[in-house]
């Protein structure tokens, strides 16, 4: 087998990787309890590591979501031509998801809805100041992004939340 570079070696050609990190930083520096605070990959917003209610760990999940990248010469307009050599962009998520109160035979007690519901908005502003901790930050002078829109994350899973979902282009 042929040597293989070690991951962080390739990550770090990435342009994008610093910016992902400081996004990281941001986010984990805010969240006050968490179970899992990091970078992922993937179109799939990550329920699986929300923590179950009564486990081990009652805070929340957070993180920075790289979802999809593609080339864009004009910022923020995907490149059509596969011969068009732009710059890559990706698009990115930074969210923070909780267990959903779970409910009995008469339904969600509507003051652990409440609390909850409280939670969701201090979390989507914890998000929000990451993502402006970031972009404001000196170390990413020619960084271009997009304004983020925020979306929640359906609770059907048993979980509840929601993220802010932007692109960047290093």
């Amino acid at each position: 087998m042929a040597d293989e570079q070690p991951v962080v070696e390739v990550l770090e050609r990435l342009s994008i990787y610093p910016v992902l990190t400081e996004l990281e930083s941001c986010l984990c520096a805010r969240v006050e309890t968490s179970c899992f605070c990091g970078i992922i990959a993937g179109e799939q917003v990550p329920i699986d590591f929300v923590p179950v209610v009564g486990g081990d760990c009652d805070g929340a999940a957070a993180y920075v979501r790289v979802s999809t990248a593609f080339t864009a010469a004009s910022f923020p307009q995907p490149d059509q031509d596969p011969r068009v050599r732009g710059a890559r962009a990706y698009n990115i998520a930074i969210g923070i998801l909780r267990p959903a109160p779970i409910g009995d035979r008469d339904g969600v007690d509507p003051a652990e809805e409440a609390k909850f519901n409280l939670r969701l908005l201090a979390d989507m502003q914890i998000t929000w100041e990451s993502f402006v901790c970031c972009v404001n930050d000196q170390k990413f002078p020619d960084l271009q992004y997009t304004s983020p829109a925020f979306q929640w994350v359906d609770r059907s899973g048993g979980a509840g939340g929601g993220e802010w979902i932007f692109q960047v282009q290093p």
